[in-house]
């Protein structure tokens, strides 16, 4: 995943933005990195898995990054848990 929309989230405020998504373990949880950038220009990177295929897995991350609601779909880490 390259790019990534900056988005806006509680009060008005920037939120991380996600700069790629690598895939470190495939198999029946899917382990992953997340590199975000922070509002300060800091990278922060978090791991997470997901029994989602890899596919499916970074279309969600793509779709939650150009703002579109995929609650359920796949949990996207907030700012406060980063």
């Amino acid at each position: 995943m390259r790019g990534g929309v900056r988005a806006h989230g509680i009060q008005g405020r920037e939120t991380p933005r996600l700069m790629k998504a690598d895939l470190l373990s495939p198999g029946w949880l899917n382990k992953f990195d997340l590199h975000f950038e922070l509002p300060d220009g800091s990278v922060h990177t978090y791991e997470t898995v997901s029994r989602k295929k890899d596919a499916v897995y970074r279309a969600a991350l793509d779709a939650a990054a150009a703002g579109e609601d995929v609650a359920g779909e796949t949990a996207m880490p907030s700012a406060s848990s980063a």
